[in-house]
């Protein structure tokens, strides 16, 4: 509860900074009216290439097109590009302090705080999201993203669709290889492996699926396939057509969470559309196992789902893997259960026993890398 409040105290302090920027907004809006035509065309050439560079999936060339606008003119749209550049790079603590300057110094399009608001959502801090929303709301009463986004996010499975999918506040990543037919499903979630063409995921998500895709938090996605069922785990072994990028670093738990100790799922919305999305991230506390034989309840809050997400614990360590048992209870498979069962997994080779707090922006930037979007074909 103490880091709760701290870090709820972080995102109002940000947010409060950034509005004092308002007047900088009216500049660059009197800014816009001094330049040329011939400026604004060129200004306006580069967000469209920015654009076009993000549908592409291109991360790094929409950055330098975006920035390339800022140097002519200071504008909403270009900076809620950068923060979506951020993003599709994995990037998402300079994403979310972005995102809070561009939605404080740009109140002339509150459509920007409905992207701050879908950011925190995702990113764990769901009741400072929502009342951000409802402040805004009570602002702009009228403007579509903010009463969408709302709408979505009070649903147990927010999707970015209808007006929320635009440009320039687009609240998802883009898919550019286009490999992910349209008729296809998103069922559940995976982990990466360590060597970028494996991976961990829920086998309920697989079950009956002629073909399968996996994609990641930033929009790169790989067909893939069932190497191997891990019946007594509940997972199956993917193997991916193309490697994917894993995370910098990442170090595993030990030993079992202890009961009571605060947990972190992240996992991506099932959908009857496999629309790209960023990952949400869950908070709750591990249960107590019940026997010997049972792994320990997840003891977090979510909708019923096939699972398959990494889950942290409160050192930002992979603890394991999220698992929907028969018994209908969420439950962690440990890393322990894995390595002795999927050796090939090849992850976890990092373990740390330091117990030093991490940020929960700092887990879910490594989330956006190793939890999987499983999408199906049946």
């Amino acid at each position: 509860m103490r880091r709760f409040r701290w870090e709820l105290a972080a995102v109002l302090s940000v947010a409060a900074s950034c509005a004092v920027a308002q007047p900088a907004a009216s500049s660059a809006d009197a800014h816009r009216h001094t330049e040329g035509p011939e400026l604004m065309a060129r200004h306006q050439q580069f967000v469209q290439e920015g654009e076009a560079k993000l549908a592409a999936g291109d991360a790094s060339g929409a950055q330098q097109a975006f920035e390339a606008a800022t140097q002519i003119v200071h504008a909403a749209d270009v900076e809620l590009g950068l923060v979506r550049s951020y993003m599709q790079a994995g990037d998402y603590r300079r994403a979310l302090s972005f995102s809070a300057h561009a939605a404080g110094a740009h109140r002339e399009l509150p459509s920007g705080m409905a992207l701050y608001a879908w950011l925190l959502y995702v990113g764990g801090q769901q009741a400072v999201a929502m009342r951000m929303l409802d402040d805004w709301i009570a602002r702009a009463p009228d403007d579509i993203a903010l009463r969408q986004a709302k709408t979505q996010l009070a649903t147990p499975t927010p999707r970015a669709e209808g007006v929320l999918a635009l440009p320039p506040w687009r609240m998802a990543p883009n898919d550019g290889s286009g490999q992910v037919p349209a008729n296809a499903s998103v069922t559940g979630s995976a982990v990466l492996g360590g060597d970028g063409r494996s991976a961990l995921a829920a086998a309920a998500a697989t079950d009956g699926a002629h073909r399968v895709w996996v994609r990641n938090g930033m929009g790169r996605s790989t067909a893939a396939h069932v190497a191997q069922r891990f019946d007594d785990l509940g997972l199956v072994l993917l193997e991916l057509e193309n490697a994917l990028v894993t995370p910098a670093q990442l170090s595993t738990s030990p030993a079992a969470p202890f009961a009571g100790s605060p947990s972190y799922m992240v996992e991506f919305v099932t959908s009857d559309v496999a629309g790209p999305a960023w990952p949400l991230l869950r908070q709750g506390f591990f249960g107590r196992s019940s026997g010997p034989s049972l792994p320990p309840p997840l003891g977090i809050d979510a909708p019923r789902g096939a699972r398959g997400g990494p889950v942290f614990d409160r050192s930002g360590r992979l603890a394991g893997v999220a698992v929907s048992s028969a018994d209908g209870v969420d439950r962690l498979m440990p890393m322990a259960s894995i390595h002795q069962q999927v050796p090939a997994f090849g992850i976890g080779d990092r373990p740390d026993s330091t117990a030093a707090p991490m940020t929960i922006d700092a887990m879910y930037e490594t989330a956006l890398r190793l939890a999987l979007q499983v999408a199906v074909e049946r």
